[in-house]
């Protein structure tokens, strides 16, 4: 199947979102082996006519329209910087598979227009997308396809890429990464921990005087506890917010389409905070246990 990729973005009223937009033909559903949730994919007819007609992924469809079956609805997409019109006629899972997987980075969604909607009439076809069945072994038929085209006097400078293998071996770097920055993270917030609890120490050995005072006049231990557990709590959750902060400006400027989701911030702001918790509890019960006579005594 021959295709073409273009960066562009894909507008909905005040919603745009930057996508791949990738031109192919009635062979998509075949080659491309999609899973279609709604609709349908494009026909001959509208391939060979240019019709305006789009296939969204359903990440895509439920951040334009906040569900699923989009069909029928109307998208802009931005094509050759002209903004067009399209027609979403089907709807299919969110490809993560080798062509999706590898765009992912450039861009979060991927739409599938006709060959000709992204392609002029008198260009020629640079790339072609060829799909193997399970058992073939890759590199023969790599090695097959670039002698065949290499062998024809029209073709020259033919580059064959195996994506399935490419994408395998990003996927393992990627686990690597995500595994090395867990082991940082899990150290990083360990020693954040232990420095929690010696700050929290160190202030309840300061303030001895005090919590015995506030014993003798009636305060309970479960009291000293929630005062110094609300301490190290709020303590972990403004390191907390200045952390994603100033995390967030640099992802921002640096790398915008890394930016975590307000899910993420979210799970990081209550990490943070139950560890605070965590961190201040030998603390909280070490303060509260104290005499206070004693303590007054200190």
């Amino acid at each position: 199947m021959p295709i073409k990729a273009q960066s562009g973005t894909v507008r909905v009223g005040h919603t745009t979102e930057h996508a791949v937009l990738l031109g192919a033909d009635e062979r998509l559903g075949e080659v491309m082996q999609m899973e279609m949730l709604a609709g349908t994919l494009p026909n001959a007819w509208q391939c060979a006519n240019a019709e305006p007609v789009a296939v969204v992924g359903d990440d895509l469809a439920q951040t334009l329209y906040r569900r699923t079956n989009i069909t029928g609805r109307q998208i802009r997409l931005k094509v050759n910087d002209t903004d067009r019109y399209f027609t979403v006629c089907g709807v299919v899972r969110a490809q993560t598979g080798a062509f999706g997987g590898m765009l992912s980075a450039v861009a979060p969604h991927l739409v599938y227009v006709p060959y000709a909607c992204i392609a002029s009439q008198t260009e020629r076809t640079d790339q072609v997308f060829v799909q193997c069945i399970s058992q073939a072994d890759t590199a023969s038929v790599s090695s097959q396809i670039e002698k065949y085209l290499t062998n024809r006097q029209q073709v020259r400078g033919v580059h064959v890429q195996n994506m399935s293998g490419a994408v395998q071996t990003v996927q393992q770097l990627a686990e690597m990464g995500i595994g090395l920055f867990a082991a940082v993270g899990a150290v990083t917030l360990f020693v954040a921990l232990i420095g929690v609890m010696g700050s929290m120490l160190a202030a309840a050995h300061e303030k001895t005087g005090e919590i015995g005072i506030l014993l003798a006049l009636g305060a309970q231990p479960h009291d000293i506890r929630r005062t110094f557990l609300l301490q190290a709590v709020l303590l972990c959750l403004f390191g907390g917010i200045v952390g994603l902060a100033a995390a967030g400006a640099l992802l921002h400027f640096g790398a915008a389409l890394l930016l975590p989701e307000g899910r993420v911030f979210a799970g990081l702001l209550i990490l943070s905070t139950l560890s605070g918790a965590a961190a201040g509890l030998l603390p909280a019960v070490r303060a509260a246990a104290l005499n206070p006579i004693d303590a007054i005594c200190k």
